[in-house]
């Protein structure tokens, strides 16, 4: 990343042609830094998301576990079953279900990762 910030500023030197550009090159170096961390976090988060599906699917299910299971959902409030039906049993992405729950990716995120592990030990 610090690389890319130098090739970004060393860029903008040249296209200058001698203006003040630090404030310009500053915000350019500083947005791509952000943006290169999010691709990082959002990769970070689906190697999550695939490490804890194939986790939850190594599990062996009996009709004890499936009776708990069904128990278990009862007990889930609106935005747990929400992720629970839509994103882990239908397989549809969190992003498009942000509106349907009323909050953050990042709370879906959370609330996805607390659902498992109640789950977990549910079962």
């Amino acid at each position: 990343m610090f690389q890319d910030g130098v090739l970004i500023y060393a860029g903008m030197i040249e296209e200058s042609q001698g203006q003040n550009i630090d404030k310009l090159a500053f915000k350019k170096i500083l947005w791509h830094t952000l943006d290169e961390l999010r691709k990082i976090q959002r990769r970070e988060e689906k190697n999550q998301e695939i490490d804890n599906a194939q986790d939850f699917s190594r599990l062996e299910v009996d009709w004890d576990s499936l009776v708990v299971l069904k128990d278990e959902v009862k007990k889930l409030n609106k935005i747990e079953r929400l992720l629970f039906f839509e994103h882990l049993l239908a397989q549809r992405e969190i992003s498009r279900l942000v509106e349907r729950a009323g909050c953050s990716r990042r709370t879906l995120q959370r609330v996805k990762k607390d659902l498992l592990l109640k789950l977990r030990k549910s079962l």
